[in-house]
């Protein structure tokens, strides 16, 4: 939750893996700022130049000074710097010390532009934002023809073709051996080291992986580490199965038995194609975005606190968390990503709809449903989660009417034989609603009653006045 994630009395240090370079910057404003916004790049631009000349770490300061420099609400700091972290460019470390938290990022260089384009976690989701022509026009800004060596003999001449020195006295100063010597915590400086995208979840299974891949003479040498974690990328980003993974990756293996991972990036991106109709995943915000976000502080009461969930959970948490904590089919992820996409849905507005239509059509999501109160909250503009909810409400106070007057019809029919009556299963925010709709009638009953008593009442009052 937001609050709980920074106060801005909180103090931070700044520490690089290394000096940044002109062509890093270059790369965080070609290639990352697309995907994480101009903020998050602001933000991590201002970090890497808070430690002083030729130093690594900066000195205790408070977040204060960030919101004050940047402009910006501290949900909106909270939210760019999520962003630096998911992409790998900055890792956080937090110590508590006597009550208050102290907060240490470690910013990493951006990737190389060939490594950039290797990891489909990020390429795809690039290319998603900037379309083909700019996609195209990123790579050929940062390639380059390699020159042509075959007409040429090198002539470059070695350290000893130029120097002679006798170094053996040296080497055996103490001296020297002394002052050549690193202490214990110190080390030189260097580029700083490049950032890795990490993944949390584990999005396929490992060991039913392995235990397939067995099955098929594939060696454990071929599946390693790097092999593993370019499987879970895949698996995230396009929401193959273990058994489809397991396939492409047998698809994706060289005569020498290696497993090319650049083939089984293509044979992965052709199985999405083939089974979704589509040339790449829609990638969308996972939460709601924080000028949509009602409730920043702590929540005080029940239903504050279940639209601060629905504003901070993306809708694929939303639904595992459904499912007791499975996870959620790709078909369902699909159809979300699908209606997200056509109907340009907030992430928390999704999220209550989806709730909506679990309770609505017993935990099922119904395609056509889904898709028919989506298209109504878009062409409403509903933009954040109360509005969703009270939407919901009046959506669910119409299918009450409908549903009290088909009974209503039914009950004056002859009766055939009783059928199973559902009871209908609401979430808590829908449930108090209906309590609070009725209760005012019930009060409604008891001050006509007491209007009538006085009616009477003076009625006698007047006969006895005659």
């Amino acid at each position: 939750m937001i609050w709980k994630d920074i106060q801005p009395s909180d103090t931070y240090e700044v520490y690089l893996s290394g000096f940044l370079q002109p062509e890093h910057y270059r790369l965080l404003t070609l290639l990352y700022q697309p995907l994480i916004g101009s903020l998050s790049a602001a933000l991590f631009h201002h970090l890497s130049y808070e430690p002083s000349m030729n130093r690594l770490r900066s000195e205790p300061t408070m977040h204060y000074s960030l919101l004050d420099i940047l402009q910006v609400p501290l949900s909106e700091l909270i939210l760019a710097r999520n962003r630096l972290e998911a992409t790998g460019l900055v890792k956080v470390f937090e110590k508590k010390e006597d009550q208050k938290r102290h907060f240490l990022y470690h910013l990493h260089a951006p990737l190389q532009a060939k490594d950039f384009f290797e990891e489909p976690i990020l390429s795809v989701p690039l290319y998603r934002k900037v379309g083909q022509s700019r996609f195209q026009t990123l790579k050929s800004l940062l390639t380059d023809q390699a020159p042509m060596r075959k007409d040429w003999q090198e002539v470059t001449r070695s350290y000893d073709d130029v120097f002679s020195i006798d170094v053996s006295r040296t080497i055996l100063d103490p001296v020297f051996q002394q002052v050549s010597s690193l202490e214990k915590e110190q080390r030189f400086v260097t580029e700083a080291q490049k950032g890795s995208v990490q993944l949390t979840d584990q999005h396929i299974d490992l060991d039913l992986l392995r235990s397939g891949l067995k099955g098929n003479l594939l060696s454990d040498k071929a599946i390693t580490s790097q092999v593993l974690a370019h499987v879970q990328k895949l698996g995230f980003l396009y929401g193959i199965d273990t058994l489809s993974m397991k396939d492409e990756i047998l698809h994706s293996v060289t005569e020498e038995g290696a497993i090319d991972l650049e083939i089984l990036s293509r044979n992965v991106k052709e199985w999405y194609r083939f089974n979704h109709k589509k040339s790449e995943p829609s990638m969308v915000e996972k939460v709601q975005k924080p000028t949509n976000r009602t409730v920043e502080k702590e929540p005080m009461t029940p239903e504050e606190k279940h639209i601060q969930y629905l504003e901070t959970v993306s809708p694929r948490e939303l639904l595992q968390a459904h499912a007791g904590g499975g996870t959620p089919t790709p078909e369902d992820l699909s159809l979300i990503a699908e209606v997200m996409d056509s109907q340009k849905l907030e992430p928390g507005v999704m999220n209550t709809l989806i709730e909506f239509v679990l309770y609505r059509t017993n935990m099922k999501l119904n395609r056509n449903f889904l898709i028919k109160i989506a298209s109504h909250w878009a062409r409403k503009q509903i933009k954040t989660v109360p509005e969703a909810m009270n939407l919901a409400r009046e959506e669910q106070k119409k299918y009450q009417e409908w549903a009290t007057q088909k009974k209503d019809t039914t009950m004056k029919q002859p009766r055939r034989s009783k059928a199973p009556i559902r009871e209908e299963k609401l979430p808590e925010w829908l449930k108090e609603y209906n309590e609070q709709k009725t209760s005012p009638s019930e009060h409604a009953v008891i001050s006509n009653e007491e209007l009538e008593r006085k009616k009477q009442l003076e009625e006698r009052l007047k006969k006895y006045k005659k």
